[in-house]
């Protein structure tokens, strides 16, 4: 299986190799997209722009989210999250039919993140996990399966 893990920079990739740590690297090929920042630096395949809710960065990064998916063919997309994950997911559902595994941050304890809802309500990805069990009586097509961290 060809699995594309994606995710901003911080506590979101800290989070995605936390994830990438338990898979099956024999079993799977696996990449990773995520923003260039000092502590991604050196540990992604692919490098996108970080959207921080700029519109002219929201097309850049749908832009290389597209060639990314076009070029490595995941069968499957692992996010953790935020904004610069939004592309990958949406356009790996809606244009490619790709399964998405979608993983709220563990910070996020009362509600979801922006990119959580518009996935979530979009009911895109194929399992929405949360890592807080409160989470799921809110939120109800959403699963708890433990903490990442």
């Amino acid at each position: 299986m060809r699995i594309l893990l994606v995710s901003s920079a911080g506590g979101h990739f800290k989070e995605l190799m936390r994830i990438y740590d338990g898979l099956d690297k024999k079993k799977h090929e696996i990449k990773i997209a995520t923003v260039k920042r000092g502590d991604t630096e050196g540990k992604a395949d692919y490098y996108i722009t970080e959207i921080s809710r700029n519109p002219i960065n929201f097309f850049i990064n749908r832009w290389e989210s597209l060639k990314i998916l076009w070029n490595f063919k995941p069968d499957l997309i692992m996010s953790t999250g935020a904004g610069t994950a939004l592309n990958m997911c949406t356009c790996g559902r809606m244009l490619f039919w790709k399964k998405i595994l979608y993983v709220e941050t563990v910070s996020r304890v009362e509600n979801l993140s922006l990119t959580g809802k518009i996935l979530y309500y979009l009911r895109l990805p194929n399992k929405f996990i949360v890592q807080w069990p409160n989470l799921t009586k809110k939120y109800k097509r959403a699963e708890y399966w433990g903490r990442v961290l």
